[in-house]
């Protein structure tokens, strides 16, 4: 049970608000309407209740192949990379858009695997959100705590961030030796003008 599993998070994790779900049966049909609660913004959008149209939602990123059911179980052992469509998401704006060449800001990027479940005859998408570093994450109203446990995205995020504050040490390193080198040649300067 999904609401069980983030009920436990919530005790490991506090001030965690996670989504709740819910499944009720279909008034026709075999199929199941999926009932999402959340009190953050910006994801109700990409899980849509029932049976969604995904090319209307995403775009395949990777890999190469028709977008559709039978392409999908075609390369079922491959994994897969979608980008939500525009205006879909409310991303904050970035200030140093520098920062993220080449990242699509306003797009969500979702790597995972398809697992076909024959018994629906449905295909679910076990994925996780394809981010370069905290603030990618946060701009995007995620936590570190919605990435599962397992997948080494949190592990790379984190080492992005390390690396990244170990570059700004470094580099302030750097202009205070560079100062530092400055001020004991006008040191040096001034002794040899009072040594004269």
């Amino acid at each position: 049970n999904l609401d069980a599993l983030h009920d436990h998070l919530g005790t490991i994790y506090p001030g965690m608000r996670a989504p709740s779900f819910r499944c009720t049966d279909a008034e026709r049909g075999n199929n199941l309407i999926l009932h999402y609660y959340s009190q953050r913004e910006g994801l109700q959008d990409i899980l849509q209740p029932g049976t969604c149209n995904l090319p209307s939602v995403f775009s395949l990123v990777r890999p190469h192949i028709d977008f559709n059911f039978h392409g999908i179980l075609s390369h079922i052992n491959t994994v897969f990379v979608l980008r939500s469509k525009e205006g879909l998401l409310n991303v904050e704006p970035v200030e140093n858009e520098d920062e993220l060449t080449g990242v699509e800001i306003s797009c969500l990027r979702l790597k995972g695997q398809m697992i076909y479940l024959p018994e629906a005859e449905n295909v679910l998408f076990l994925c996780s959100p394809s981010v370069m570093n905290l603030d990618d994450l946060t701009r995007r109203g995620l936590y570190l705590s919605d990435i599962p446990l397992h997948d080494a995205t949190r592990d790379l995020v984190l080492l992005g961030e390390q690396f990244r504050e170990e570059y700004k040490l470094t580099q302030e390193l750097e202009i205070l030796t560079d100062r530092l080198q400055h001020t004991l040649r006008a040191l040096e300067d001034e002794k040899k003008k009072t040594d004269r």
